[in-house]
C-alpha cells in the first residue's frame, strides 16, 4: 500500500517512510506504464540490485582466479572429483518444507 499524503510504502513486513521528491518520482515511474504499483518498482529495484551484486561478486572472483597463478590443466581424476564433491554437496542439503 502506498501512502502518498505520509509519503510511506507499507510491504508486508516494513514500512519505509520516503521524501516526496522520492514519492513522486517513484509516482511517475508507475504512471510511465512499465510498472503495476509503487512495490512492483520497488521490486525492480531489489532484483536489478541483486543482480549487480552477483555480478561484480563473480567478476572479484575472477580477477582473484586470474591473479593466482598460472592455471594447471584439468585431468579426467580432478573433473571426476569435482563431480563427486557435487554430488555429495547435493546429497547434504535439507529439503525445504513447505510453510
Amino acid at each position: 500500500m502506498v501512502i502518498h499524503d505520509h509519503h510511506l510504502i507499507n510491504w508486508n513486513r516494513m514500512m519505509v517512510p520516503i521524501p516526496e521528491a522520492v514519492g513522486d518520482f517513484v509516482d511517475r515511474q508507475v504512471a510511465s506504464g512499465a510498472y503495476k504499483d509503487a512495490v512492483a518498482y520497488i521490486r525492480a529495484l531489489v532484483e536489478a540490485d541483486r543482480k549487480r551484486q552477483a555480478r561484480e561478486h563473480l567478476e572479484m572472483l575472477l580477477v582473484r582466479g586470474v591473479e593466482s597463478g598460472k592455471g594447471t590443466e584439468m585431468t579426467y581424476r580432478d573433473w571426476d572429483r569435482i563431480q563427486r564433491d557435487g554430488i555429495a554437496l547435493i546429497g547434504n542439503r535439507k529439503p525445504k518444507h513447505a510453510a
